[in-house]
C-alpha cells in the first residue's frame, strides 16, 4: 500500500486541496480508494481541537456560578502555607451550601453559623453564635490591611452590626447570603461598600 500527493499539488503548493491514492497492487491498474482531501476541512479540525483543548474543564468554586478561591496573601499572620490551604479548603466545602431553612434536603447556614463552624474546624477556635458577639472576637484590622481568613462584618439592619463572612483576598470575601446561600462577593460592590462595619482577626 502506498500513499502520493498528486502531480497538482507538487508543481502547485498554492492548491486548495490534495488527492491521495492508496494501491494495494504495489502501484498496478486501479487504486480501489481514490478521494481529496479539501485544505480548508483540515484547517477546521485543527481549529476544532484548538477549542475543545481550550475549554478544558477546571475545578469549579460554586457561588450560584464558577468562582475561584483568589490567590492567598500572607501578611503578618503566624499561619504557614499549608494553614492557608487548609482554611482554603474549608471554605471551599461551604460555597453553594443553602441558607439556613431555605431546603429540606441539605443543611443550611446562616452567617454567623457559617463562621461559627468555619472557625471550629479549622483550629477549633470558638465564636459565639450571634454576629454581635463575633464583632467583638479578637483584633480589630484596618480595610487596607485585611488578611486571608479576617472576618469582615456589614451593617446591613440600619445601623446594627448584622452580616459577617471570610475575607479570601482581592477584595472579596465569603458569606451565606439569605437569597443565595453560600456565595463569594466583592467588597467593592456598592450594597457591600457602603455597609461595610470593620474587620477583626481571630487566627494567630
Amino acid at each position: 500500500m502506498r500513499c502520493y500527493i498528486s502531480r497538482a499539488w507538487r508543481t502547485s503548493p498554492s492548491a486548495t486541496s490534495c488527492r491521495f491514492e492508496y494501491h494495494e497492487d504495489g502501484g498496478r491498474g486501479r487504486p480501489p480508494f481514490t478521494g481529496i482531501i479539501s485544505w480548508h476541512y483540515i484547517f477546521g479540525v485543527l481549529v476544532l481541537c484548538a477549542t475543545l483543548i481550550g475549554c478544558t474543564s477546571y475545578p469549579r468554586y460554586r457561588t450560584g456560578g464558577a468562582e475561584r478561591l483568589r490567590e492567598v496573601v500572607h501578611t503578618d499572620t503566624k499561619l504557614t502555607t499549608n494553614d492557608y490551604i487548609r482554611l482554603g479548603l474549608i471554605l471551599q466545602d461551604y460555597l453553594g451550601k443553602p441558607y439556613r431553612g431555605k431546603s429540606i434536603f441539605v443543611r443550611g447556614v446562616d452567617c454567623s453559623l457559617f463562621a461559627r463552624e468555619v472557625f471550629k474546624q479549622f483550629d477549633e477556635i470558638e465564636l459565639p453564635r450571634t454576629v454581635h458577639e463575633q464583632y467583638k472576637m479578637g483584633r480589630e484590622i484596618p480595610y487596607g490591611h485585611l488578611a486571608f481568613g479576617d472576618l469582615v462584618f456589614f451593617r446591613t439592619e440600619r445601623n446594627k452590626v448584622s452580616h459577617v463572612g471570610v475575607y479570601i483576598g482581592d477584595d472579596r470575601f465569603i458569606h451565606a447570603s439569605t437569597s443565595r446561600g453560600v456565595i463569594i462577593s466583592s467588597m467593592s460592590e456598592k450594597y457591600w461598600a457602603q455597609r461595610y462595619a470593620g474587620g477583626r482577626r481571630v487566627l494567630p
